[in-house]
């Protein structure tokens, strides 16, 4: 039995894993071979960060910290008794699953789609490139935007995000879902030790991600010792797209 801990980026909420999830949960019944109503092969959580999803609202995005989101998703672990996971991370919240990993100890395996994995002198924001950072401080500025957050109004969305999916998919599957972006909890520089994970690493390069690019996450996962690097020709929101491929590079650490 293997447990798997989703993460989401910023904007997003567990939803965006919800392909994979139904994907991953029908590989692992069908790898038992056992169907019964009490038996579970294998826990695939996906929660929603502070702030984020349908906890939008519960916290002032001034207190919504880095560290405030490890020690809430170290809680959700002890919870749910996720005994030695696989993560899963997406976007922004790469630094938040290394750091997982580094405070865990005992993980199965880390896999990172198009996830941010900045170096010690620099946050997740400061990986992502100069107009996508401009874009961000422009929207800043979008009437009634709560406070150190970020409204992805729907233009901007479909660009950064959703550039490869037709616009009436991405409306219903992304873009209506989306909720202002907390800043701050992705503004902390990492634990050199987090850099340097003890786990196996897979690094999943989408390779028309206009949000992150391409050229950039090939860099961060070769920054990272070992880690297999896997390319989707897909956009940002690979988990929603992409969803069975991401699932077998999960499932490849069960």
């Amino acid at each position: 039995m293997t447990d798997f801990l989703l993460l989401h980026g910023p904007g997003h909420g567990g939803w965006m894993w919800d392909g994979v999830v139904g994907a991953m949960e029908d590989a692992l019944r069908r790898r038992t071979g056992l169907y019964h109503a009490m038996y579970t092969p294998g826990t695939v959580l996906a929660p929603d960060l502070p702030g984020h999803g349908a906890r939008f609202g519960e916290d002032d995005p001034r207190s919504l910290t880095f560290e405030h989101c490890v020690e809430d998703v170290l809680r959700t672990v002890d919870d749910a008794g996720l005994r030695d996971p696989v993560i899963g991370a997406h976007s922004l919240s790469g630094l938040l699953a290394l750091e997982l990993v580094r405070r865990l100890k005992d993980v199965r395996g880390l896999v990172l789609v198009g996830a941010a994995v900045p170096d010690m002198f620099h946050n997740p924001v400061e990986t992502l490139p100069l107009p996508t950072r401009a874009a961000l401080g422009a929207l800043r500025l979008y009437p009634n935007t709560p406070p150190e957050s970020v409204r992805l109004v729907k233009e901007m969305a479909l660009m950064l995000f959703c550039n490869d999916i037709p616009f009436p998919d991405a409306a219903r599957a992304v873009v209506g879902k989306l909720r202002p972006m907390p800043l701050r909890p992705w503004d902390a520089l990492p634990d050199p030790e987090a850099l340097e994970p003890a786990c196996p690493v897979t690094y999943m390069v989408l390779g028309r991600d206009r949000f992150l690019w391409p050229g950039a996450q090939r860099e961060m996962a070769a920054s990272l010792p070992g880690a297999r690097v896997v390319e989707l020709p897909c956009g940002h929101e690979a988990p929603i797209t992409h969803p069975q491929e991401v699932a077998d590079a999960l499932l490849a650490y069960a």
